[in-house]
């Protein structure tokens, strides 16, 4: 089989769908998609943003009219803390009325004093929890509230932060003090957090991520120590254990060399989030392998095809490497047209952020960016399985309707119906084609732990996936292959 044959076969039918108005039309859906995107991510922000100050207006009107403020016995607010109450207030609305960014640890230090409805919990730039406050603020002289609010007038971060480890470590020493077994680690961790003059709230909820992990790493420590369980249940616990492990350590090299993570709105995860949504482009690949080759059965044209100098092999592969080369086109453009959107948009700040991985059982930085490119490759997968698909169901029912309908539900549907599968924890789910074609996830310590956690017992392996797509690959081949071969095509 000649292949330069078969690649301009590919060539020219790449360039007769280009010389139609309707590949245009699709290549401006592509477009149009990832402008929508950027928008929908630009009014997400700006919701997130109005639903915060919307939050923080409540909280100051609750400060004000004594609902925050400590009850006496007839449940009237106590003057002086009905007082400090509304001088946490006036700087709250202080902060609003000059614009200060909503990440200020200013606001963050105000709302979580008192243990306040709303606290979000960390001790960083967060606050300690109220209850364990009360206990051994008496340690130290004054109130947390009092002194909190001091730290906040002055912007002297450092110094609140110093005042928090202060107050862990007199906690640590009072035997009044209530017992907390994070507090050491909370403390090593806050002192890391103050010596690289970490602000932001990203660093505080690393802590807490790093004390999570440890405390789940103690938990599946205890499960696989469990003779109780099945041998099944105990690898499991010891492959969560090996990821969660993982994630502890990224997440403390992170807090220790200043390495904000990819969330929020920033460019990094607009861009890698953009990366995993490509649905458009796997919707118009079904719709052009699809058409590619039952338009000729449907038109007619196939007759003249048949008494080309080229033999039907070649025919059949030539539209068919047209059909990958023109989808994997869709896709490169949605990754440029993506990058210029993000940059547009959000802002080219953070780009050069380096990606954490463990490799050797050390933390390694890598490019952020080449990672995201290595997720849009990882997503021709799927789509050269949705093109095969429909390539194979239009050459063997010579309807481009049919071909679309069996590849939308099978893509759609039945991966729809084997996640309800994985989650019942049926074994049949590791089979189907379209949950072994997501590689990026083996290659993403935090995805490969969620589906770990969905499907314990029945979690995939890089190699059974390679080996199941290889396998369809195999199959819908030899179906194409003998129903144009060996097939009247008249």
């Amino acid at each position: 089989m000649s292949l330069s044959k078969i690649f301009k076969i590919a060539g020219n039918e790449i360039f007769k769908n280009f010389a139609k108005l309707g590949t245009w039309f699709v290549v401006g859906i592509v477009v149009l998609n990832c402008l929508l995107f950027g928008i929908i991510n630009l009014v997400g922000n700006y919701i997130e943003r109005a639903d915060t100050r919307s939050s923080i207006v409540t909280t100051i009107s609750n400060l004000e009219d004594g609902t925050y403020a400590a009850q006496d016995e007839n449940g009237n607010p106590i003057e002086e803390s009905a007082a400090l109450a509304k001088e946490q207030a006036a700087i709250l609305r202080d902060l609003l009325n000059k614009k200060v960014v909503f990440t200020d640890w200013r606001y963050r230090a105000l709302r979580a004093v008192s243990n306040l409805t709303d606290n979000i919990g960390s001790i960083g730039a967060g606050g300690i929890s109220g209850s364990f406050q009360s206990v051994i603020s008496s340690v130290m002289g004054g109130t947390v509230d009092e002194n909190t609010i001091k730290y906040v007038q002055n912007n002297d971060w450092a110094g609140y932060m110093g005042y928090n480890i202060g107050l862990l470590k007199a906690g640590i020493l009072s035997q009044n003090a209530i017992s907390d077994p994070t507090a050491q680690t909370r403390i090593d961790l806050m002192q890391i957090q103050l010596n690289n003059q970490l602000k932001d709230p990203w660093a505080d909820n690393l802590i807490e991520q790093i004390i999570s992990s440890e405390s789940q790493i103690d938990s599946l420590n205890a499960q696989i120590n469990d003779t109780t369980l099945a041998q099944k249940e105990i690898n499991a616990a010891k492959k969560e254990k090996g990821l969660v492990t993982q994630i502890a350590q990224m997440d403390r090299y992170a807090l220790e060399n200043s390495v904000p993570p990819a969330e929020g709105f920033s460019f990094l995860a607009f861009y890698n989030s953009s990366s995993t949504s490509i649905s458009i482009v796997m919707i118009l690949a079904i719709l052009l392998a699809a058409g590619i080759m039952a338009a000729e059965f449907s038109s007619g044209t196939i007759k003249l095809l048949a008494i080309t100098p080229y033999s039907r092999v070649k025919l059949l592969y030539g539209k068919y490497t047209a059909a990958l080369g023109i989808s994997a086109g869709y896709l490169v453009l949605q990754a440029v047209v993506m990058f210029i959107v993000g940059v547009v948009f959000i802002g080219g700040k953070g780009m050069f952020t380096p990606y954490l991985s463990v490799v050797g059982g050390k933390v390694a930085e890598s490019s952020y960016l080449l990672h995201i490119l290595g997720n849009y490759a990882l997503g021709l997968v799927p789509i050269i399985m949705c093109v095969t698909l429909a390539y194979m169901v239009s050459t063997l029912l010579r309807s481009n309707v049919w071909a679309i309908v069996v590849s939308f539900a099978a893509y759609f549907l039945g991966s729809l119906l084997m996640t309800v599968f994985a989650v019942l924890r049926w074994d049949i789910s590791r089979f189907w084609i379209f949950n072994n074609t997501n590689l990026a996830i083996y290659f993403d310590v935090n995805t490969r732990l969620s589906m770990l956690q969905i499907t314990p017992t029945n979690y995939p392996s890089l190699l059974f996936s390679l080996a199941m797509i290889c396998a369809y690959l195999i199959i819908f081949h030899a179906a194409i292959y003998f129903s144009f071969t060996k097939r009247d095509i008249a």
